[in-house]
């Protein structure tokens, strides 16, 4: 039996509501050449007896204490034999096209260690109309992802001969969540990226998930990796180095924060975006161009962060949170 071209892993932990439903999601895909490993992780709920049930020769079980989310990946990695990597989680839906798509992709771009794409959410149970529509090019992602996690993790198809050459999921506690974010940045240190720009996942959201429970812990960690990253790039193109003061600076700017921003500092800023593009542009000389017009586009961006501070600090009387309430209102 010739080994699968794909290795879907799914990592188990007390998802029995959902998991079914995850798991068929796979079996019927319209690429059939794929392997699925089961992890489950140390389960208290009936995930187990619910992983037991299947008798799919493509689908492989295994049952462990509780490792934590980094180690099961790592183990499941470790286990497997694909040329790719699929993620999915135990309570998303792969739609049917969802392999055959991405293998397709990066059959025919080999440059491309990391592809990612566009997913429709699930609140709970019900499918709602909003998306994530992440940008789709490698210049644009390769900015923006130092600023931002621009991938959904049970999203993604990883080519595993990149993954082997750079390293496993970090099993730091530090890094984890979001230890996707730590992955994607190292990948893109040496890899192109992308996104397809269509619906291939649907993303289900949950109160009492991590990304919602400990979303001021993962936010802080990512704008350390995301310092640690930009600083990294320029030291590796000779286009810096910067101070780590300064690294976090442009960080928080670029996620719209509203600390004091004076105009010395924010031209400052505005050179430090440069840099990174001239570090982009000699990581990839073929994307001059779309790295100008990424760079350009976060540079409108981080003015528009000055002005909005300028404002806040000159005319602190104003209802600022009330006007940024009512705009949320006329959106919904």
């Amino acid at each position: 039996m010739s080994l699968p071209r794909v290795s879907v892993i799914l990592p188990v932990y007390n998802a029995a509501p959902y998991l079914a439903e995850a798991i068929e999601s796979i079996l019927n895909q319209s690429f059939h050449h794929f392997e699925l490993i089961a992890i489950n992780d140390g389960s208290t709920d009936t995930s187990g007896d619910i992983l037991n049930a299947y008798s799919d020769p493509r689908l492989r079980v295994y049952h462990q204490t509780n490792q934590g989310l980094p180690k099961t990946l790592n183990r499941a990695i470790s286990l497997s034999s694909g040329v790719y990597l699929a993620r999915q989680d135990a309570d998303d839906i792969s739609l049917a096209t969802r392999l055959e798509k991405q293998v397709a992709f990066l059959d025919s771009h080999p440059k491309v260690a990391l592809l990612g794409t566009w997913t429709q959410i699930i609140a709970e149970d019900k499918l709602t109309l909003r998306q994530h529509m992440h940008p789709c090019s490698n210049a644009e992602l390769q900015m923006r992802l130092l600023f931002n996690n621009v991938f959904v993790h049970s999203s993604v198809m990883l080519r595993a001969k990149a993954l082997h050459q750079i390293g496993f999921y970090s099993e730091e506690p530090t890094k984890y969540p979001p230890e996707d974010y730590d992955l994607w940045l190292r990948i893109a240190a040496q890899f192109e990226l992308a996104n397809l720009p269509e619906v291939l996942l649907h993303y289900r959201e949950i109160p009492t998930s991590i990304s919602r429970t400990q979303d001021a812990l993962i936010g802080a960690r990512a704008k350390g990796m995301s310092t640690a990253a930009i600083q990294g790039l320029l030291q590796r193109f000779d286009c810096g180095p910067y101070s780590e003061n300064t690294l976090a600076h442009l960080v928080l700017a670029m996620n719209r924060d509203t600390k004091p921003l004076s105009f010395t500092l924010y031209r400052h800023l505005s050179q430090l975006l440069l840099r990174i593009q001239m570090a982009k542009t000699r990581h990839f000389p073929a994307a001059v161009a779309d790295l100008e017009g990424v760079t350009q586009a976060c540079l409108k961006e981080l003015r528009k962060t000055f002005v909005k501070n300028q404002l806040r600090s000159h005319l602190p009387f104003l209802p600022w949170q009330g006007l940024r309430n009512l705009r949320l209102g006329s959106r919904l």
